[in-house]
């Protein structure tokens, strides 16, 4: 397999070990995600717009980051999913620490953690990258999910859907941020994987 890093002093071996160090802690997933696609396009032979990443909550960030900057050519589901991951502490961070949002020292808990997520790399802001994207998109969403809330949700920040692709799921009691899609969730899902890869799926009801 091709290295992500160049040769150092000529040796291969130490751009390897360099590179393993200088990588930040957040690039380890979205290097994952790269791999799985030079695999499957240059070694199972798959054109780009024949490939599908599925990505929830923040994988589907580490997947877009991947699609993104180096295949925008292929598909790709956004599920559950935040516009960035910054906002997604700025809401949080006065609820982690007991702390009323609307205070002052709320506004200072949202300020420090968003300058913290922006230091050390893991911004993930997937809104700024969705138009990017070429091929077949969409986003699933909940409009009662805990996690991540309308406000911060990707669905949200992007002004709505792309040419009609979107699933609204619906709120149920409990986590409608990690729960199971429903029968019709998953068959309104497969018909846009289906839609997007030019595929005949059967799920199973």
């Amino acid at each position: 397999n091709a290295s992500q890093w160049r040769p150092v002093l000529g040796r291969q071996y130490l751009g390897e070990l360099l590179g393993r160090y200088l990588t930040l802690e957040s690039e380890g997933p979205i290097l994952d995600c790269e791999a799985a696609i030079q695999f499957v396009v240059n070694h199972l032979g798959v054109p780009e717009e024949r490939v599908l990443l599925m990505g929830h909550s923040i994988g589907a960030a580490f997947s877009l980051q991947a699609a993104a900057h180096n295949h925008p050519g292929i598909c790709i589901c956004n599920s559950r999913s935040f516009s960035s991951l910054s906002a997604t502490v700025q809401h949080h961070g006065p609820d982690f620490l007991g702390v009323r949002r609307s205070s002052a020292l709320g506004d200072t808990i949202r300020t420090v953690a968003k300058y913290l997520v922006l230091l050390t790399g893991w911004e993930l802001n997937s809104a700024a990258l969705w138009g990017k994207m070429r091929g077949f998109k969409w986003i699933e969403f909940c409009k009662d999910d805990h996690i991540i809330p309308t406000p911060i949700q990707m669905y949200q920040a992007v002004g709505g859907s792309d040419f009609g692709r979107e699933i609204e799921l619906v709120s149920e009691r409990g986590d409608n941020h990690n729960r199971r899609l429903s029968p019709l969730e998953w068959r309104q899902h497969f018909s846009l994987v289906e839609s997007a890869l030019n595929l005949t799926l059967n799920p199973r009801s």
